[in-house]
């Protein structure tokens, strides 16, 4: 849907470079304060167990090895630990994750009109539901549940907080998320594999509602949806 600092600081230095690669000079990396920690924990809870919220989002995915940048756009529901990802553009897929399962939906391209539909469900316990960075820091309280703050950078107009996966979540080398400087929004959050895949999700349009139809995170495959199960 977001403990302890117990690192040496040469993985700050790694996670200083990364980040400075796309701005015009190196910004110092500072210690995560108390105050930090506060703010994280209030946005962990506000996004993963007390608020509905909508958003627009931009997923880019860049892989290390083949040099190869992938864009994709869509939407988010979140609504206390449930998900709606909805991309429409350039296929589209969808992803829904109830209190239990995750389902991954992905539709037939065009020029495949009527090809049944690729499903996947898993568990939300499941490896396959694990390697989904985006669930584990946006639901389940998922962002301290799975992740250790160890360093931060204040920008313009947010702050980015380096972040160290625990064992949880082997799947992942290291973690950044970045917030509004009120620190009531996520903005984007980035994280990378064992290869230096990086996969990034920048939220805008981001609103906080009353409620959100149950009916938003249920889903029934039809009967001739090509389904495989973790």
């Amino acid at each position: 849907m977001i403990r302890v600092l117990n690192l040496i600081l040469l993985p700050l230095l790694v996670f200083s470079f990364s980040w400075a690669a796309e701005s015009s000079k190196p910004q110092k990396v500072k210690a995560v304060t108390a105050k930090d920690k506060r703010i994280l924990k209030r946005l962990d809870k506000s996004y993963s167990l007390d608020s509905n919220v909508l958003m627009e989002v931009k997923k880019t995915l860049r892989q290390n090895l083949l040099g190869r940048e992938t864009q994709s756009s869509g939407d988010v529901i979140l609504s206390k630990g449930r998900l709606r990802l909805n991309f429409t553009k350039p296929d589209k897929t969808l992803v829904i994750v109830d209190k239990k399962t995750m389902w991954i939906v992905n539709y037939p391209p065009a020029e495949f009109e009527g090809a049944p539909l690729q499903v996947i469900q898993a568990k939300l316990n499941s490896k396959k539901s694990r390697s989904q960075g985006l669930i584990q820091m946006l639901t389940k309280g998922g962002i301290f549940k799975h992740f250790n703050p160890v360093g931060a950078i204040r920008e313009a107009d947010r702050m980015v907080f380096f972040m160290q996966p625990k064992k949880t979540t082997n799947d992942f080398k290291r973690a950044q998320i970045s917030v509004d400087l009120a620190g009531k929004k996520i903005l984007r959050l980035s994280y990378w594999d064992d290869l230096d895949n990086e996969t990034i999700y920048d939220f805008s349009n981001i609103r906080f509602v009353g409620s959100v139809k149950p009916s938003q995170f249920e889903f029934t495959p039809p009967a001739d949806a090509d389904i495989t199960v973790y």
